[in-house]
Order: structure tokens, then sequence, then C-alpha cells
């Protein structure tokens, strides 16, 4: 037995025969051409891209087939980017300019497209590198005439790839796959993503050797620790038996407080949201039944581009989730870049002290254009759901002022110049700084709800810097100062008779549940996963 240590990507065990993905692995070959050559390499370059166009829209038809619209959504941004024109005119130029071949040049413009991904601060946007990888695999394969063979799988398999990209996950078929285990991927990858979301354990950051075993070899799969066991010994394999048949368990408890109400063993109704910041998300909302998404992180949509994001684009993505949603409330938080979010194209400097610079609605109220081109978008999909706007980062009763005055503006130019009579969206704010908690008071008078977002608000609070190894231990959402803030909150947004719920991991940490029920709280959004476990748990209390 050979036990590999990798990095958790999505949680769950999983006992079956490898099949080993046999990938291209995207290189520079460095074949250099005479610049007569140069045509016929062109040529080649046209018909491989042609070809990957027919791939990826047969991949897309399978994912609407199967009724996976994220899948769906992700296709589209993949046609979008092997048929722009920049992406050939760069691999050309890159044949001109050093008079290689196709896949050299192919190797070299992918490399220099994923660094500029990988370089972000945002893990999200450093995801991103991965889709480029897989374009441009896709593409050279088409170059070469060669692609991945799935004919050999047969029954359940663990997939072991050197990645596993959306078009990899698009080609398998999930009821056998009971485990992913790759060399390069993270959490926020789509095949994570996706993984998680069907309750799949992945294992990624494994080294080179494990894509050398034999196809058909029995793997132990760890997606909570990250451990893969290749050849099991009979008490690890007995012990990966006993999890999954353990996990299966819990998953049929669980299952049966899918279409409960959530309610305290007392019998005081809850209500559970999700937290989310993609459309890929969205299955997990509706396979966790939540009562609506109480945060939409609309800033993942200004970091899958280089580009910021136009009026269209946001409104197609804000329509989706309302309609997805049907009457229950989606929550979107306005744009909250700076931070640990860098968006390249907002154009935000480095700061010494981001977390305490120009970020979130600072930015915004800055930048007026970009925030109302994001207000029109959401104000424009406000007609086709249950839509509520939330704007981050408030310091000020200033602050809230100015937002509202900008919201509606906004509401007023759309009835003017477009006829659009949108409906009146119900505004509010997060109070994750002490400053926005301690003058609450003032500042329910002009908003509709408030969300505490616990994750900031307990960092500001206690001057600790959550991501920081050296006074992480330090970082206490229970600290007395951070529930004193929370308590005063909520009974300020009772006393008003406005809305309050809680956002941050906080939310959906079972260990607060009572102490927050105490102090009058009846709405909390979470992770999608984590809504059933929760639910579950409230019945135990009275």
């Amino acid at each position: 037995m050979t036990v590999y240590q990798g990095i958790s990507a999505a949680g769950g065990y999983a006992y079956a025969p490898a099949f080993v993905l046999k990938q291209k692995k995207l290189v520079s070959t460095r074949i250099s051409i005479k610049k007569e050559e140069l045509p016929q390499q062109i040529q080649k370059l046209e018909k491989a891209l042609a070809d990957t166009v027919k791939e990826i829209q047969s991949l897309q038809k399978n994912a609407f087939d199967s009724g996976s619209q994220e899948q769906v959504e992700v296709f589209e941004a993949y046609l979008e980017i092997v048929q722009d024109e920049e992406l050939s005119a760069d691999v050309i130029a890159r044949m001109k300019e050093k008079l290689v071949d196709v896949e050299t040049a192919l190797s070299d413009v992918c490399a220099e497209y994923a660094a500029d991904m990988a370089a972000l601060d945002d893990p999200y946007m450093q995801a991103r590198a991965d889709d480029f990888r897989q374009i441009f695999r896709i593409i050279s394969e088409s170059c070469l005439g060669e692609k991945a063979d799935y004919s050999e799988i047969s029954g359940d398999f663990v997939l072991v790839a050197l990645e596993a990209g959306p078009a990899d996950m698009g080609r398998l078929d999930k009821k056998h796959l009971k485990a992913v285990v790759v060399k390069t991927g993270s959490r926020t990858s789509h095949a994570a993503i996706v993984c998680r979301a069907a309750g799949i354990p992945m294992v990624s950051g494994l080294p080179d050797d494990l894509l050398d075993i034999p196809g058909g070899t029995m793997l132990a799969v760890d997606g909570n620790t990250g451990k893969v066991a290749v050849t099991p010994d009979e008490q690890t394999k007995a012990a990966c038996l006993q999890h999954i048949q353990d996990a299966e368990l819990e998953k049929k408890e669980l299952a049966s407080y899918l279409n409960k109400e959530a309610r305290t063993g007392g019998g005081t109704r809850v209500e559970l949201m999700a937290n989310i910041g993609t459309l890929e998300e969205l299955d997990t909302v509706n396979a966790a039944n939540a009562d609506g998404i109480g945060l939409f992180r609309t800033e993942f949509l200004f970091m899958e581009s280089a580009s910021l994001p136009d009026e269209q684009t946001q409104f197609n993505v804000y329509k989706q989730v309302l309609t997805r949603l049907g009457n229950r409330p989606v929550v979107f938080r306005t744009l909250d870049a700076g931070g640990d979010k860098q968006i390249a194209a907002l154009g935000i400097p480095q700061e010494e002290n981001p977390f305490l610079g120009w970020r979130a609605v600072r930015y915004c109220l800055k930048t007026p254009q970009v925030f109302r081109t994001q207000l029109r978008a959401l104000l424009k999909a406000s007609i086709y759901g249950n839509c509520k706007i939330m704007v981050p980062m408030i310091t000020s009763e200033h602050e809230v002022l100015q937002a509202k005055t900008l919201l509606e503006s906004v509401r007023q130019e759309l009835l003017e110049e477009e006829g659009i009579k949108t409906p009146v969206v119900p505004f509010g704010i997060m109070i994750e700084t002490p400053a926005a908690a301690l003058v609450a008071h003032d500042l329910a008078k002009h908003v509709d709800f408030f969300s505490l977002g616990t994750n900031d608000l307990t960092q500001y609070t206690l001057a600790v810097d959550r991501g920081n190894e050296y006074v992480s231990e330090l970082y206490d959402e229970m600290h007395p100062a951070v529930l004193y803030l929370i308590k005063y909150v909520v009974q300020v947004a009772q006393k008003e008779n406005i809305a309050v719920h809680m956002c941050g991991e906080m939310a959906g940490d079972t260990r607060c549940a009572q102490i927050l029920l105490d102090y009058g709280l009846r709405e909390f959004s979470m992770s999608p996963s984590r809504i059933l476990p929760y639910k579950k748990h409230l019945c135990s209390l009275s």
C-alpha cells in the first residue's frame, strides 16, 4: 500500500478502481519552422479552433439536455474565448515572431494567459487559470488529433488525471464517478465546485507518479484529509468502507429534513438561506431546499474577465438567479472589491492595508459609473423575482444616504430613458464594521434590513487578521465584544421594525445557534452544504 497526501478540494470517501485519464500535457515543443511553412501552420490552427468549437458545443448540448444550466453557461464562456479573434491573433503572432509550430505557440500563449490569472490575489481568479489551460489543451488535442479515450470506463471508478476541467467533467458519467484525484486544481476550480455539489470527494496536489498507476488499481480516497491510498491494505479498506457506509446513513438522515421547515425543538420558525457567488452554485441552493439566497456575492462576476462586465452581462446573470429562485428572496451584495478581493479591471492600486482602504462601498461611491451600471442591471433584473439589494462595508449614515440617492437616481433614469418601471426593491446594508454596529440606531432609519457580516465584524472588532497564522487563534466570533455588537444590532432592528439576518461563517456554526436565537435572530445565511445539518441541529434546541 502507498499513501499519498494531497489537498482536500471536496470532502467525502470513496473506494473504487482507478480510471487513469491520459491527457496531453500542454508543454512547449519548441519546434522551429520555416517562414514558408507559416500558412500551413495557420491553417492547422484554424481547423483546430473550428473542431474545438464543435467539441464545446457538443458538451454544451449535453449539459443542456441534463438540465445543468451552470455548465451550459461555463461552456458558453469557453466558446466566447475560443471564438475571440484576439486568441487566434496572439497565437499567429507568436508563430510569426518566433517561427515556431502551432503547438509551441499555443503552449506559450496559454502560459501567458494562465500566468496573468494566477498572479491575481483572489483564489477564484487564480482558478480561472485552470480554465485557460483546459481550453488550450482541447485546441492542442484537436491540432494533434489526440482525444481523451473514455471507452475503458465500466462501472464505478475514481478519475485519476493531471487536471479535471469543465470539459473533462462534462464527458464523465457522474452516476459512476466516485472520486476525483488530480495533480493540479483547487477548492475554487470548476471540478471542485461540481464535486462538492454532487457529494463526490476530490483531492488535488498529488504527485506525478500517481498518474503512472495501472488502470483498475483500487484506490481508497479520503476527501476530508486529502489522503489517497493505492492498493489499500485490509484495515484501510475496511475503514474507508465504514466511512462510506456512515456517510450514506447520515445522508439519508439529512435527506429526511429536506422538505421540513426549519424549526427548533420548541417550534420557533427559522429561515435558512444560502451564501453563493456563482451560477454554478445554484444547484446546491435547490439541492438543500434553501429558503432563499441571503448573500449573492456579485464581485465574482467582475473577477471572471479582464474587463468590467457590462450592464447586459450583469443583467443576464442576475435575471437567471432570480428566475431560478422563483418567489424566494435573493439578496445581492453590491460590488465588494478590495481587501482580499483584488480585481485587476477596477484599477485599485496596491495599498499598505487594503482591509482599511479603498474597498466595497468606498470604491463604488468614488466610481459612480461602475456602481450605476451594476444598479441598473440589478433593478432591471428585479422584475423577474424577489430581489433585494445590499451594500457592504458601511461605516456612516452619509454613505447609506449617498448609496440610496444613487439607487433612486438610477430608478428614475430607467423610467425616463427606457420606460422601465422597476419594483421598489428592499434596500439593506451589511453590518460588518464596529462603526456601523455602534450607530445602527441611526442607520436603521434609512434601510429595510440589516445583514450581520460576522467575518469582518469579528476581524475589525478584535483587530485580528483571520488569515494571519501568527494571530489566527485570537480570532473568536464568541468574544464578548463581538457578541455585544451582534446583540445590540438585533435589538435596534427589532425596535425599528426592520429585518435582520446573519450571513458570516458564524451563521452556519451550530455551536453559536442557541445564543444567536436567544438574541432574537431568526434568519441565517450559510454555505448550502451547512443547511441540512443546521436544520437537524435546530430540532435539538428548545
